[in-house]
């Protein structure tokens, strides 16, 4: 355990959090007429509106007053923009947000805010034509294809079309298709393992104009809406809409102000190095995740502290979101050792600080322990660990310590415990 341990900390497993979302998420390109002051102010706030949408993952917010507000000031949250010409000589504004000040517009409004959980959908399509029903992979649905494709860029939402071949005709045929036979439509869908699925069932007129149903189907349920469109742009967006405001609803979370304490969590069933390392990278990445720290360590368990802008049940949901995490109830308290904690407080005190008083806490430590805090010490002059070896005075050192000794005899047991599915 003691080298397991040095290796963790030189490995950098206290650094802080990235808690990164797809860039995508923060971007947006906008159409413009030129380079002018009006059409960027324009740009920017529509590229805002849209990037707003996307990570809440609805339409609505944009009737809040608050957001609306926000929107008019748009420029205050630019990163970095560009202009571009696209293949067709459009010229187009690449605008990319500033993360943090965009979620506080979310979080400020009480408005709901996605995290990076955004699974691919898969979407089947059925088309009455002139001649007969067929699926929706003929060149009179190309531009469709095309419209459902940007749209779901928009919401920063992947989208795949199954392939309409032989093995997809012998598993959902045009019929069972058309009747929007559910359990045929997920039977079929497995072959692609897509999880969230829209089926679209449309009728296009000599004029090109579009009516028929969408429907969403997900392992929690389902959603329909009946659409008649006057173009391909339309129509996809009635599609694009269902899935994404759907999808929001079971992944959205409600952001609060960040506890300055951190919140524990406990992960079990860590039996290998890289298990710690994937873990801790994996809390790293969620979104609302400021920082993520390796807190304690025994056997196939660790403890970790999150600085998240999350309530607890609210956490839970965000952890188990991606199934890699599974609520657990542990059969026993995991604790710090108080032999481990005082002999570590005693060598940090000792060589950061100097004086016998910071040998106190180390009488009647064993030989065991003693080495244990001496190689985790050794090792923290390289790599600072658990906030108390890097204070520059006596004082700070102390301070920082006692905190980190607070966890030897605590009976504080992380509320939260999951079991690691790798």
């Amino acid at each position: 355990m003691r080298r397991l341990l040095t290796v963790l900390l030189l490995f950098g497993f206290v650094t802080p959090a990235a808690a990164l979302l797809d860039e995508a998420v923060y971007r947006a390109e906008i159409a413009v007429e030129n380079h002018g002051a009006g059409e960027l102010n324009r740009a920017v706030r529509a590229g805002l509106a849209q990037v707003l949408v996307k990570l809440s993952g609805s339409s609505r917010v944009l009737a809040d007053e608050q957001i609306r507000g926000a929107l008019q000031r748009g420029r205050n949250y630019l990163q970095q923009y560009q202009y571009q010409h696209a293949g067709d000589g459009e010229l187009r504004l690449v605008i990319v947000f500033d993360r943090e000040p965009v979620m506080q517009i979310l979080t400020d409004a009480g408005q709901l805010v996605w995290a990076n959980q955004r699974p691919p959908v898969l979407v089947w399509m059925v088309v009455d034509g002139a001649a007969a029903r067929r699926f929706g992979n003929a060149a009179d649905s190309a531009s469709l294809r095309r419209e459902l494709r940007e749209g779901f860029s928009r919401r920063a939402l992947p989208v795949s079309f199954p392939l309409y071949d032989l093995q997809d005709n012998l598993a959902l045929d045009v019929q069972n298709l058309w009747e929007l036979d559910s359990p045929s439509i997920v039977r079929a869908s497995q072959r692609y393992r897509a999880e969230h699925v829209l089926v679209a069932r449309l009728s296009l007129d000599s004029q090109g104009r579009w009516t028929g149903d969408w429907l969403y189907l997900d392992t929690q349920g389902s959603s329909a809406v009946s659409l008649h469109a006057a173009d391909d742009r339309v129509a996809a967006g009635a599609g694009v809409s269902l899935a994404a405001e759907a999808m929001a609803a079971r992944y959205a979370l409600q952001p609060s102000a960040a506890d300055r304490a951190g919140l524990l969590v406990r992960v079990d069933g860590l039996q290998r190095f890289t298990d710690y390392r994937q873990v801790l990278t994996h809390l790293q990445g969620l979104e609302l995740v400021e920082d993520a720290r390796l807190e304690f360590l025994h056997g196939e368990s660790a403890i970790f502290r999150l600085q998240v802008k999350l309530q607890e049940q609210q956490l839970q949901r965000l952890l188990t979101l991606k199934g890699k995490l599974e609520p657990i109830q542990p059969a026993e308290p995991l604790r710090a050792s108080p032999d481990m904690a005082s002999a570590f407080a005693a060598r940090s005190l000792q060589r950061r600080c100097g004086g016998a008083d910071a040998l106190k806490d180390a009488e009647g430590m064993g030989a065991d322990a003693l080495k244990d805090a001496e190689g985790i010490v050794g090792a923290t002059h390289a790599s600072p660990v658990f906030e108390g070896v890097s204070p520059a005075t006596a004082s700070d050192s102390a301070a920082a310590v006692e905190g980190w000794c607070n966890m030897r005899a605590t009976s504080a047991e992380p509320s939260l415990a999951f079991r690691w599915q790798p």
